[in-house]
Parts: structure tokens; sequence; C-alpha cells
């Protein structure tokens, strides 16, 4: 009798906020710091935990609303709309040029670090810089792969399915305290971002790796996360295919070229961009009672690019937690708790691993305004204008007037649009004031964790709009953003050095080396995998995983075939977009831009000096300038 009754209690809630929170730290990757962690930390969790369970023992994601209708061909046309750039960029741009500077290099590295410790056996040291010959020992033997961590994720997730069909409070704990003793045999080093975008990135290493293209396993990756938004997790959260109501903000901001840009990247922004996005419609949607659903998303935002976990005290606020019966707002702060403890403890395993083994750990430091301020004013509205330019900035003018609108309007959803708008100012302003990113004025990547909240005028007045009205106006911002998404796919099936310096005026610099070398080894002047000799031109140049390119001193070009170094690459920068006006100004002949403006003097005589040593010359010119030529030996 006793097991019975306590078989039904267990039953009685599906706790799905305690494996929430229990998910999201192996999800942002914390729990698997532990073992160099205080004791402390993993006896937070577990307490967190269960004191989830016993106050909020069932949770409902979805709403009790009627469900979406099937998928028809309007919805289908609607989706392949609002994709349609980033589906035209990622197959015109399929094989393109690698971008270095800026973070690329690291987060393709990361992925495939990441993905390495997955595979390995549980408990083993962290290879900081896993080579190829090491993933060759690790999948020599299949066998061994029973041992590796995915492996028991796999196995712990398998055996909690089996027990919550049974007993669900026993499946709670018995995962709990699996999860947390693994951790504690974990020392990992790979939390300089957390974990979440690298993890729902690997199933798309492999494409990557087959088809020779670092790059490409990021981009998919943030396809896919555009199309899940609109294909999976909309019609699952709010029961909406891709529809009228969406249209006008979709269109607002994945026809945007540097939304494009940042969504056909290796970077981890879109992933945790798609779920705020769902949590400002969530909230706009169901009002008060979607909070605690959006501080869930809110949450799993976080367990991907952190800056968005400053907005949750906010989308908490959204919810009123000073309103209604005590049940309610236990839900809701339960569901704050359980989104905001995992960054708690993401944030305490990333400041405990050495600087050394992390590379870089951004702190949280605050300036002053004070001199000088003027001039980064200044440069962050020159950087606006680039973003927005000509008709783009009439549509961000548009989207911010229409939040004061809908909060004269929209009475009843007062206080979320209200919340919703301090949080993307509130995030703007913490990058004008945090000193890491005082050398970045303007930058679009910081300003785009404030986009979500900012479309929220937009997002209300396509659920406002009668359909054939939401129909107008998106097909408006449709038009008025296409020379913005022309924009950007033009840069993708363009010239390699189209794509430079369009996040910065460092960053990215891209050179036509694959297809140079591609189109040497067909014409049979190369060898394939033959060693070439370039110049680095740019600190930022690494040598590609499988490439055959070394770079020598930097500053130093090779213009001559030897015995030494029979085969020889000279790569120009090409000044373009944000750099454009560095082109002609002077700067020292030490820095970043001194030394490209040097090296591309030295051009003509360097491309003759090519012709008379080597047997085969070929080069690129763009916009009217050498950016790179090879040279083979006779």
């Amino acid at each position: 009798m006793f097991v019975d009754r306590f078989d039904k209690s267990g039953r009685a809630g599906n706790f799905f906020l305690s494996f929430f929170c229990l998910g999201t730290v192996v999800f942002n990757h914390s729990l698997f710091r532990f073992g160099a962690m205080s004791r402390l930390w993993p006896v937070l969790l577990l307490l967190t935990i269960a004191a989830i369970a016993i106050l909020v023992p069932q949770f409902k994601v979805t709403s009790e609303g009627p469900k979406h209708q099937l998928l028809t061909f309007a919805n289908m046309a609607i989706g392949l709309a609002i994709l349609a750039p980033l589906i035209f960029g990622l197959v015109l741009g399929w094989n393109r040029e690698f971008p270095f500077s800026g973070d690329s290099y690291f987060h393709v590295g990361q992925s495939y670090r990441m993905a390495f410790w997955w595979l390995s056996p549980i408990g083993t040291s962290p290879l900081k810089v896993p080579m190829l010959d090491d993933v060759r020992t690790l999948i020599a033997k299949p066998i061994a792969l029973l041992g590796s961590r995915v492996f028991v994720l796999i196995l712990v997730s398998a055996i909690t399915v089996v027990l919550y069909r049974r007993w669900r409070a026993a499946a709670l704990c018995v995962c709990a305290i699996a999860l947390t003793a693994w951790g504690l045999f974990e020392t990992s080093i790979f939390l300089r971002y957390p974990g979440g975008g690298y993890f729902l990135g690997m199933p798309f290493l492999g494409p990557a790796f087959a088809f020779k293209n670092l790059e490409l396993g990021g981009r998919l990756s943030g396809f896919c996360a555009a199309a899940a938004w609109l294909f999976a997790l909309r019609p699952w959260l709010i029961g909406r295919w891709p529809d009228l109501r969406i249209l006008p903000a979709a269109a607002l901001l994945f026809w945007h070229k540097d939304v494009i840009y940042y969504f056909d990247s290796v970077y981890l922004e879109p992933w945790a961009l798609i779920f705020v996005l769902l949590a400002v419609e969530i909230l706009i949607v169901r009002g008060r009672e979607g909070a605690p659903v959006a501080c869930l998303l809110t949450g799993l935002g976080a367990c991907v690019k952190e800056p968005f976990i400053l907005a949750l005290p906010l989308v908490w606020l959204a919810g009123e937690p000073w309103r209604g019966p005590f049940s309610e707002r236990t839900r809701l702060t339960a569901a704050a708790v359980a989104a905001g403890v995992p960054f708690v403890l993401y944030y305490a395993a990333r400041q405990s691993v050495d600087l050394e083994d992390m590379g870089v750990n951004r702190g949280v430091e605050f300036v002053t305004p004070g001199e000088g301020w003027a001039a980064y004013l200044a440069e962050v509205f020159h950087q606006v204008n680039l973003a927005f330019p000509n008709v783009s900035a009439f549509l961000a003018i548009a989207a911010l007037v229409l939040i004061p609108i809908a909060l004269w309007q929209c009475r009843r959803e007062r206080i979320v649009l209200a919340c919703l708008l301090v949080a993307g100012f509130g995030i703007a302003v913490f990058f004008t004031f945090d000193r890491s990113s005082q050398n970045w004025p303007g930058y679009f990547r910081f300003l785009l964790y404030s986009l979500p909240f900012l479309a929220a005028g937009v997002i209300a007045l396509g659920y406002a709009l009668q359909p054939q009205w939401a129909l107008v106006a998106g097909l408006a911002v449709l038009i008025l953003q296409a020379p913005s998404a022309f924009t950007a796919i033009a840069r993708a099936a363009g010239a390699p050095t189209d794509r430079n310096f369009v996040e910065h005026y460092d960053s990215p610099i891209v050179f036509p080396t694959k297809s140079l070398i591609a189109e040497a080894e067909q014409a049979g002047f190369l060898a394939r995998g033959a060693p070439i000799q370039a110049n680095m031109v740019d600190s930022s140049l690494r040598p590609l995983p499988g490439g055959n390119i070394n770079y020598g001193p930097l500053g130093q070009l090779f213009c001559e075939c030897q015995d030494t170094h029979r085969n020889v690459l000279a790569l120009f920068v090409r000044f373009t977009n944000m750099s454009a006006p560095l082109r002609d100004k002077p700067m020292d002949p030490a820095s970043r831009i001194g030394i490209w403006q040097r090296t591309n003097v030295q051009r003509d005589a360097c491309l003759a000096k090519l012709r008379q040593t080597c047997g085969h010359v070929l080069q690129r010119i763009e916009g009217g300038e050498l950016v790179a030529a090879l040279g083979t030996a006779r």
C-alpha cells in the first residue's frame, strides 16, 4: 500500500523544471568542471533541483489553447520566403574561402575540440589541442567508444526515460545523482563560451569534415537554427507554422544583411537569438502567463551566449511576480531560478579555469563617462549607419517607434512590452559601458543581442493586424529589406575579398587561397598536397587542418621560387567595406594596418619576381586589385 501511494506521488508531477535545470548544466558544459571546483557547487545544483521539484512538481510548456493546424502550402511559402536569403547565401557560397581574423578560427577549433572531448573516455584529461591523429586513434576502435562521454550521456538518458515511465521521482533522483557524480570526475577547460552552441553544432561537423570545409559545420547549424524556429519550435511552443503574423518581424530580421552574415557563419549567436526571439513572441502572445516559458528560453539563450542572461530578470518581471495566487508566483520564480542557476554554475566554472588553458576570459568591468566619450558615441552612430543604410534605417526607426505605440495601445501587455524594451536597451547600455567592448564601438554583433527585444513592437503589430494587413506590412518590409538581403547574398556568392571587414575594421580578412590552389592542381602546375610557402600578412592567419600552406614570419613576403620553397603564395589585403577609408591613410608601419599597406606597395615588384623565377604564376585580381599570386616551380 505504501509503495503504491509513493508511486502515485512520484507520478503526480512531470518535474519538468528540475530536469530542465539539470539538463542546461550539461548543455552549457559547466557540470563537466565540477572536478576542479568547490564541492559547494554540486551541492547547490542538487539543492536547487530538489527545491524546484518540491515547490513546482508540475510544469506545462505549451498553452491550453488550440494547437496549430496542418502545414499548408501558404505556410511553406511564407517560411521559404523568410529563409530565402539564408538559403541563397548558403548554396551560392557553399565552398567559400575561410575568413581569418575575428573569432571564426577559434569557434571552428573549439567545435572540433568539444566533439573530441565527447568522444573521449569518461574522466580523461582534456586534450587542449587534439590533432587529426588523435581523432583517428579514437575512431580506430569503435568498441572503445562504449566508454566515451557521449555514450555515457546516452546511457544515463535512456535509464532516465525508462524509469520516468514507471516512477518519475526516482528517475529525477537517479539522473541528478548520476550526472552530478559524473561531473565530479571531470575537469574540462573548454569554457571560454558556454557549450550549448557547440553541442547543437556537433551533428554538422560530419558534413564539414566530409566536404573538407571547416566553416560549413557552423553555417549549417546557423541555417538550421532559423529553419527550426519556423518549422519546429514555433509550432511546438506557440502553435503556429510560419504565418502572416510573424512575417513582418521575420522579414525585418532575417532579410537584414548583418543578421544574414552571422547566421551564415561559425559564430554561436544564431541558436541563442532564436531561443530569445521565441521568448519575446511567447510573452507577446500569452502575456504574463507566458513568462515562465520565456524565462526558460532566455536561460537556454544564455547557455549559448552569455549576454542574454542580462534579460532574465526583466523577463521574470514581465510575469508580474507580485500578482496572482501563490502557486502561480512560485511557478514563475521557479522557472527563473531553473534558468538562472545553470548560468551561475557556468560563470563559476569559467572563473576556475586558468587563463593559460582558456586563452581569453572576458571579465565584467565598467567604465565611467570621460574623455573620448564623444568620439565613442560618434563611432557608434557611424557603425549603426553602416548597418542600417538608406531604407533599412527607416525600418529600424519604424520598429523602435512601434514599441511606444504598442505600449499605448496594448494596455494588457503594457508591462510585458515595457520589460522587453528595457531589456533591449539595457543590453545595449551594458556593451556601452563594458570596458572590454570599448575597442569595438557600434559592433553589430553586440547590437544583435538587443534585436529580439527591440523587434517586440513589430511582432506585436503582426498579431494586432488583420491577416490581409499583416500580409501588406510583411511584403512592404520584404521589399524595403531586399537591398540589404541582396548585399549579403552578393557577398556570399561574389569574390572572396568582397567579405573583407564586414564585421569591423579588423575582421574578417579573406583570401582566394582555396580556389587558387584548386586551379593550379587541376591545371597540373601544382602536385596535390604539395607544400606552399606563404607570407603572413596578418597575425590572424593560421594553417588550416588538412591544408598545405605554411606561413613565414609576420610581414615577410615570399616572391621567389627556390629550392627551399618551390611553391610560393603572395597574399595582399584588399581594403573594402568598413576598412575602405583606411587604404591610403598613413599608419604606423609596425601596426596591423601598416603591415597591410606596406605589403600592398610591393605588389607589382613581387609579381614581377614571381614571373621571373617560377615556371607558372596564377593570380587573382578582385575589385581591380591583385589580392593573391601563386607561383610554382618549373
